[in-house]
């Protein structure tokens, strides 16, 4: 019988390791530590295709910040005297390709930024109707900012007077609802009056007009299957200068928002790792499609924090005091809210939300890849108030009937002024009033 060989049969039986063992769990460890480190790169388990996450406040990425010069003018301080909101609320007054950092703890990148030179998409068709039948189908919704009570009711009366009652809709919100209950006038008028939200001058205006638009556009959810609608914001101290049916005219005749744009020099900016971001300053009383009222409404809520800094039914901040982010432009030239940076990392002195609000919760943050899309915008920038500023004491306050308003209510021109601020409650306004009444008069 021949020997076994040195150690051969006692492997076997005795359970030591040969080199073929060996190998076959080196290859299986080999295999398991792959698996392992695919799963953990994984979108899903967080890995390196995630959006990143935000790392806590005071880190470096502040420190990267650089603040653009901001040009502040006298629009700061505007509706000094229009609105108060809130229990002790004081006077109203006035995105690119580069790959970012893997822990960036403010911005959150989810998507792929903005191709250069990209024109803005268009946005969804309308239906293809007449001017007649826009008219016929088309609604108006008001939304008034009120304090406690409607100044100048009875002019109102003679502006709603000029357009059947199904063809428009109104809503306000008062500071002090009491009072507003209270008052007769907005039961003649058929001003419905929506829950009253706490907010403060410069701090947080946006508020009550995001509790506006909401209740407007809940208490129509169908949209007037698919009917041109337009959202128009009004302070307590506007008045109008076009009659209903001439407003009509204007506002239905297109399917898009008149936002009033102001010039890029005002525009607040930061640079963050060399991209800078800027926020498309606006004019508050602004008129908006549905789909941009629908998409304000859903990103206010989503992106801000105010209410959550309201003790004993009063918000509890300083103007400055910013509890919102801001989000990105997507590619479709939309606001992307996955994509967001913190308004607090963007300083400008004496800027308030509601000079923002609309632009950035709508299309986003203006950065590199996205000017052609931004052009497009501002190429349709409407100013649809009036408000002088160029005066001894800005802004103009008007007691009386002036050329100035005189001027504005013959203007027939498409980009019109169909309102003007600031007026006095006790403004003597008998020649606005009868123009409104023979425009009420005549048949439409």
């Amino acid at each position: 019988m021949p020997a076994p060989a040195a150690g051969g049969g006692r492997a076997k039986a005795g359970g030591t390791f040969s080199f073929s063992n060996l190998r076959f769990i080196l290859v299986l460890l080999i295999i398991c530590g792959f698996a392992s480190v695919v799963f953990l790169m994984s979108p899903a388990h967080g890995g390196a295709s995630s959006p990143p996450r935000r790392a806590a406040r005071g880190s470096r990425w502040s420190a990267q910040a650089t603040v653009h010069g901001q040009t502040e003018d006298a629009e700061a301080d505007d509706d000094e005297d229009d609105y108060e909101e809130g229990v002790g609320a004081g006077q109203e007054t006035p995105r690119s390709r580069q790959q970012r950092p893997a822990a960036l703890p403010v911005v959150v990148v989810a998507g792929k930024a903005m191709p250069k030179g990209q024109d803005l998409p268009a946005p969804p068709a309308a239906p293809r109707l007449s001017m007649d039948e826009r008219l016929a189908q088309g609604k108006l919704i008001f939304l008034f900012m009120l304090q406690d009570g409607l100044p100048h009711a009875d002019l109102w009366k003679a502006f709603f007077a000029g357009a059947p009652r199904s063809n428009f809709r109104a809503f306000a919100h008062c500071s002090k609802p009491e009072p507003c209950r209270k008052s007769k006038a907005f039961a003649e008028l058929g001003i419905e009056l929506v829950r009253s939200v706490p907010s403060k001058w410069c701090s947080d205006l946006v508020s009550p007009s995001w509790q506006l638009l909401d209740t407007a556009l809940r208490a129509d959810e169908g949209g007037s299957k698919g009917a041109p609608q337009k959202f128009v914001l009004v302070s307590d101290s506007t008045l109008p200068v076009q009659t209903m049916p001439r407003m009509r005219q204007v506002l239905l005749k297109t399917d898009h928002s008149d936002l009033c744009i102001s010039p890029r020099n005002e525009w607040a900016a930061v640079s963050i790792f060399g991209i800078t971001y800027s926020i498309v300053k606006h004019h508050q009383w602004a008129v908006l499609n549905r789909g941009d009222a629908e998409a304000f409404a859903k990103a206010w809520p989503m992106l801000s924090s105010y209410s959550s800094h309201v003790k004993n039914g009063v918000l509890d901040l300083a103007a400055g005091d910013y509890k919102w982010n801001l989000p990105r432009m997507g590619p479709d030239g939309k606001a992307n809210l996955s994509a967001t940076i913190a308004r607090s990392l963007i300083p400008a002195p004496g800027r308030c939300p509601d000079e923002e609000a609309f632009t950035s919760l709508i299309f986003g943050l203006h950065e590199g890849g996205t000017d052609a899309m931004w052009q497009n915008i501002i190429d349709r920038s409407v100013c649809r108030t009036y408000v002088n500023w160029n005066c001894k004491n800005p802004p103009e306050v008007f007691s009386k009937m002036t050329d100035k308003l005189r001027e504005l209510m013959r203007d027939t021109s498409e980009k019109a002024y169909l309102f003007a601020r600031k007026f006095k409650k006790d403004a003597s306004l008998k020649e606005l009033k009868a123009f409104h009444q023979k425009a009420s008069s005549e048949p439409v």
